[in-house]
């Protein structure tokens, strides 16, 4: 078990990089300088909070839901039948699904192999609202609010309950049954938090499963990211960055809330904040304060705010094409080589 620390002020940072001599490496020689492309098919204020694929298109949720083709064109609304707000959206190899809160208050979750679809009608008695829906290993899952004010994870494909009763909301989920729930940690209702005398207590946003390097990751509310030893982890079986914060010119800081993970390749994982961007890491090294003592990089590019200080709620790789949900500046994409970004950032 190791710990470490990454605390670095934004403007410290700065400060670094115009104090160099010239010609000397920087942190900055490697930033692309080119503005953004704008192809105004969606607004760029937009919020995207969820994407996936099905078929040919890509489907993104947006209040409404969205889709375009893969190989390229304009952004178009979906009609699913009912009126309400998209929260969330996934796709599997039989159908793509969004999960919809109506207008009236409470909630469904849709499906289609070709829209307009239907809602799903094996749920869960009792259904108040569905949080999230994902794709986990081919089988859709789904998180729920109850009528009576607990929380549920929900098998679709299976039409089984995973998990009933959790006091808090189920943030997120993925392979093997594990979740994350308030500060909680589970693998099939049974708890492999992080042993808070060693690790303290955390609010965990999300969890996420690398199959390309076995090792589960957690995101918390305050700066930190686990790591997991192995593909089985225990209450013990974990490694933890320190603190990482955002720095603000008066002096305030506030820890960074790590919400979303994503593989970009087999040794490089992208992880979105709520409100500060997204960092990358090599996922195929161990986190180590010897070997590896630094491994969350923040994307440098400050004069890409919406990417440098945003909120990455989801991220979506297709091939070396990568996609970031932000909330409130729209859809981005560039083109991940496996050691840096493509000339030219697209906002869609």
């Amino acid at each position: 078990m190791k710990f470490f620390g990454k605390i670095i002020p934004v403007l410290f940072i700065l400060g670094l990089a115009l104090s160099c001599e010239e010609g000397l490496y920087t942190v900055f020689d490697n930033v692309v300088n080119d503005d953004p492309i704008d192809d105004n098919s969606l607004s760029n204020e937009i919020s995207v909070t969820a994407m996936t694929e099905y078929g040919t298109d890509y489907y993104i949720a947006t209040g409404k839901l969205r889709r375009r083709q893969i190989s390229g064109g304009g952004w178009s609304s979906v009609s699913i039948g009912t009126s309400g707000f998209v929260n969330s959206v996934a796709a599997n190899g039989s159908a793509v699904y969004a999960s919809i809160v109506k207008n009236d208050g409470t909630g469904l979750l849709w499906n289609a192999t070709s829209p307009p679809g239907s809602a799903v009608g094996t749920l869960p008695a009792g259904l108040k609202n569905v949080l999230k829906v994902k794709n986990i290993g081919g089988q859709i899952l789904i998180s729920i609010q109850m009528n009576d004010g607990s929380f549920t994870l929900y098998n679709v494909s299976t039409s089984s309950s995973i998990a009933t009763g959790l006091t808090a909301p189920i943030t997120d989920f993925t392979n093997g049954n594990h979740y994350v729930a308030g500060d909680s940690v589970y693998q099939n209702g049974s708890s492999i938090t992080p042993d808070s005398v060693i690790y303290g207590t955390h609010m965990y946003l999300s969890i996420y499963y690398d199959s390309d390097n076995h090792r589960y990751y957690l995101g918390t509310t305050d700066g930190k990211v686990f790591q997991s030893d192995d593909d089985t982890p225990t209450t013990t079986e974990w490694k933890m960055t320190l603190a990482t914060y955002r720095y603000y010119s008066n002096g305030r800081r506030t820890s960074v809330r790590f919400c979303s993970f994503e593989n970009l390749d087999a040794t490089t994982i992208a992880v979105g904040t709520q409100g500060y961007g997204f960092y990358t890491f090599d996922s195929s090294v161990p986190f180590d304060d010897v070997n590896n003592p630094d491994p969350l990089v923040h994307f440098p590019d400050s004069a890409k705010r919406e990417l440098y200080e945003g909120a990455i709620p989801d991220i979506h790789v297709n091939g070396a094409t990568v996609f970031f949900c932000t909330m409130n500046s729209g859809l981005w994409r560039n083109e991940w080589d496996g050691s840096g970004w493509g000339s030219t950032w697209t906002r869609e």
